[in-house]
């Protein structure tokens, strides 16, 4: 369970979540890019609350998220594959 999180990240930043195992980075990440909603609270990505049907398409334009184990990721078994695999320009 993640607990009173609250960061903002600007544009041309790169940020890293660290932390020992199980302690919540893939959950935030998973929040972040829409792939799961929050219980309590709210997430939002440049001003659009995830929990929007409407906004989940414009969101994961914004969000790249490359996991740690192969069977987790999104579409492809390889990293290359799934960074080569993304929503063109609208």
């Amino acid at each position: 369970m993640l607990h009173d999180i609250n960061i903002t990240v600007n544009k041309g930043e790169f940020i890293s979540v660290v932390g020992a195992n199980s302690s919540g980075k893939s959950i935030l990440a998973k929040l972040i890019a829409g792939l799961l909603l929050p219980g309590n609270g709210q997430v939002f990505v440049n001003g659009m609350d995830t929990t929007n049907l409407e906004n989940r398409n414009t969101i994961r334009r914004c969000i790249g998220l490359v996991l740690q184990n192969p069977e987790n990721q999104l579409v492809a078994a390889r990293v290359e594959e799934d960074a080569a695999f993304g929503p063109g320009e609208p």
